[in-house]
């Protein structure tokens, strides 16, 4: 009966996760996908890049010292008080019209909104065992790609006139559930003993290990791509080819889709096989072959346009599965600082691509923009899996 009752708490635990995990997921990608456009209201093409790499550096240094911050505060307090300061930021967002105040609320929601998704992985790791880290991962992250097939599809209808503040006010109010969500079920969460090296010398030992540095590599690369996709794809679509909103939310929602078909059925294949680095080859190779292609699509084609996102995402969605199964396994809850750095790899793209970017503008032209981020994704996602034991 003991035994029953604690596979019936244990999957409770796992329901409470992954609803949880779709209320964030739904605060952070309304508003995904129209950041940039949102920004480039504001501040200028020419500058939408900068305030991304703002927000990056701000999130990097709260990811430096988030092992200590956990520490001291536990995880269910750490989660409520970001929750509770996303909220204002979003709800400032939505209903202020000075740009100094407005770009600098930017900023601080380009620095929260991952750390919000890093502490869910601490929630998750701490009742997930090693053997099913890949069905685990292929599930929360389905579940997490909800979200994004079905937002932009709604953003494109509420776009249809250029209100961005309805947008993040509903974001804000996915906080709300999520934060009675976490005070029900986590005021009693048992932090595990985190490991609070200074951070050099967590960055030391992480890097030391060819594994985790190999797999950070690859991750970051892929957020390398996620993060040119979501700064300069929805200007190229809008402004450059010509889609309206409705049209690029519903490019968007078929685009996403590989996420939801293709990482439970990854997750499991991967616990049975651990054959991840194959799964990473292919999906490399997917990504950035459909990548190079976008920069010779001049014309205005929807299905063309939809079908070469989507099969982007499918390379993209391989690659994703992999990395995370991949590094949880290598990893326990205690390494909260080994998953801080992974998670780094969200923001550090957004500092290398206003220089990259500049200069495929400045000698290229804004389409090479994908040329070359295909190029980047061929040559590192190959070479550091191939490196991987």
């Amino acid at each position: 009966m003991d035994k029953v009752t604690g596979e019936l708490k244990h999957a409770k635990n796992f329901i409470i996760v992954f609803i949880s995990a779709l209320l964030l997921a739904f605060n952070f990608f309304f508003v995904y996908f129209i950041n940039s456009s949102y920004l480039n209201t504001i501040v200028g093409e020419k500058y939408v890049a900068l305030f991304f790499a703002l927000g990056a550096i701000f999130n990097i240094f709260i990811f430096m010292n988030a092992a200590r911050i956990l520490s001291r505060f536990g995880n269910f307090k750490f989660t409520l008080y970001l929750s509770f300061l996303e909220i204002a930021v979003l709800t400032g967002l939505a209903t202020l019209s000075n740009p100094i105040v407005l770009t600098i609320l930017f900023v601080a929601h380009q620095a929260l909104s991952p750390v919000l998704l890093y502490t869910l992985d601490i929630f998750l790791e701490k009742i997930s065992s090693t053997a099913n880290i890949g069905s685990i991962r292929g599930t929360y992250l389905t579940i997490m790609n909800i979200p994004p097939a079905i937002a932009p599809v709604i953003v494109g209808l509420i776009l249809a006139k250029p209100e961005y503040w309805k947008i993040y006010f509903i974001s804000a109010i996915f906080l709300v559930p999520f934060i009675i969500i976490m005070i029900m079920n986590f005021k009693d969460f048992k932090d595990p003993a985190y490991t609070t090296l200074p951070f050099k010398a967590s960055l030391k030992a992480f890097f030391s290990d060819v594994n985790l540095s190999n797999i950070f590599k690859d991750n970051l690369i892929l957020h390398f791509f996620y993060a040119s996709m979501v700064i300069y794809m929805p200007i190229h679509l809008s402004a450059n080819l010509g889609f309206s909103w409705p049209e690029i939310g519903t490019m968007f929602s078929i685009m996403l889709l590989p996420f939801i078909l293709f990482q439970i059925p990854l997750g499991s294949i991967e616990d049975r096989e651990h054959d991840e680095k194959q799964v990473l080859i292919t999906g490399f190779l997917i990504m950035s072959i459909a990548t190079i292609l976008m920069s010779f699509i001049v014309e205005r084609n929807f299905i063309l346009w939809t079908s070469l996102l989507f099969i982007s995402r499918v390379g993209a969605s391989f690659v994703e599965v992999s990395t995370e199964s991949y590094f949880f396994k290598h990893i326990s809850t205690e390494n909260a600082s080994y998953v801080s750095i992974y998670r780094m790899t969200r923001a550090i793209p957004y500092l290398i691509i206003p220089f990259i970017s500049y200069v495929a503008i400045a000698y290229l032209g804004f389409q090479y923009i994908f040329l070359v981020m295909g190029i980047l994704v061929f040559l590192g996602g190959l070479r550091y899996t191939f490196e991987l034991r």
